[in-house]
């Protein structure tokens, strides 16, 4: 039997190594499997998040067995993953991406193969986690575990088969809720953005470009003082990058009343490169609520990217100035 360390914290600082080995024998002997357990668990991940997160999910396999995952999350600050399974080959690893202070762990009691747990861990990191970003800052020890002990019996899950998709599908939307959750409770945020950039010429590039808005100081501090700065946006869509220059006369730039659903208020500023007669106070008024979403129509193609990330606050910077006192 093996043990798997994350840690979190100061850089550099030792940690009481031997208070954390001392203390293994006693959480041992203390083990539960009831919800106060749990939602103890979820609160010792904690530093400087405020609320503890903590998500499950339960589903009906193909035999009939009642299957489940669970989530436990810690992160607030320091928060820009760019996380790779440690499963996959050499070969396929961006050597440039850096392993970002988000600590999580998966549990699910399906029989799921550990081969097969690599391969769906790394979809849920790519449409999830790696889509947040807080303050733009990669940490030194960001980790995901996804652990299956096929507790709830049945044969091991194929590739492919319908019990796969179903464990990935359920995996997935708890990794994307607790994502949302992290970014939620951004170190000083008050608001939750979801940047979505629609019709551009690759889902790839789609993605660098809602990136680069979101993670843009002066794009975070204009949502965060309501000011409807639509240059800012489109300083950081020509920031981003890609491979192809964007069309500044094909570019639409809009902000959204909430992240999903119908029903939502709209505000247009830029329609085809071109100022709309757009209301000011109407936009602020938009950017009182505590989630936005600011969404790009590129005007070239058909594919999409989005990205989740909040405002940056006088908050933020009070936290992380005394953040050693």
């Amino acid at each position: 039997m093996g043990s798997l360390v994350m840690s979190t914290g100061v850089i550099g600082q030792r940690l009481p190594i031997d208070r954390v080995v001392g203390s293994i024998p006693v959480l041992f002997d203390n083990l539960r499997n009831d919800f106060d357990a749990w939602t103890n668990a979820s609160k010792a991940f904690m530093t400087t998040d405020t609320f503890p997160k903590l998500r499950s999910r339960s589903w009906t396999s193909s035999d009939g067995k009642k299957r489940s995952v669970l989530g436990i999350v810690k992160g607030a600050g320091m928060m820009h993953p760019s996380l790779v399974t440690s499963g996959l080959s050499s070969a396929s690893v961006n050597k440039k991406q850096l392993h970002a202070t988000l600590l999580g762990v998966f549990l699910t009691d399906a029989p799921v193969p550990s081969s097969l747990l690599r391969q769906v861990l790394d979809g849920g990191i790519r449409g999830s986690f790696n889509n947040i970003s807080v303050d733009g800052d990669t940490s030194t020890n960001d980790s995901i575990l996804l652990l299956a002990n096929g507790a709830s019996g049945g044969a091991a899950f194929r590739e492919g088969s319908e019990d796969e998709l179903l464990f990935r599908n359920n995996l997935e939307e708890i990794m994307l809720e607790m994502a949302k959750l992290v970014v939620r409770d951004g170190e000083g945020a008050t608001k939750l953005i979801k940047v979505s950039v629609e019709n551009w010429n690759s889902a790839e590039e789609a993605h660098a470009i809602a990136k680069a808005i979101a993670i843009s100081p002066l794009v975070k501090t204009a949502i965060y003082g309501r000011d409807a700065n639509w240059g800012r946006i489109l300083c950081a869509v020509g920031n981003s990058r890609t491979g192809t220059t964007p069309d500044i006369d094909r570019i639409s730039v809009s902000l959204v009343s909430g992240v999903e659903g119908g029903g939502r208020r709209r505000v247009e500023m830029l329609r085809k490169g071109q100022p709309t007669d757009w209301s000011e106070e109407e936009a602020k008024l938009l950017l009182e609520e505590e989630e936005v979403e600011i969404r790009v129509d590129m005007g070239v193609g058909s594919q999409s990217g989005c990205y989740w990330t909040c405002d940056l606050t006088h908050e933020y910077i009070s936290i992380n100035a005394d953040y050693r006192s």
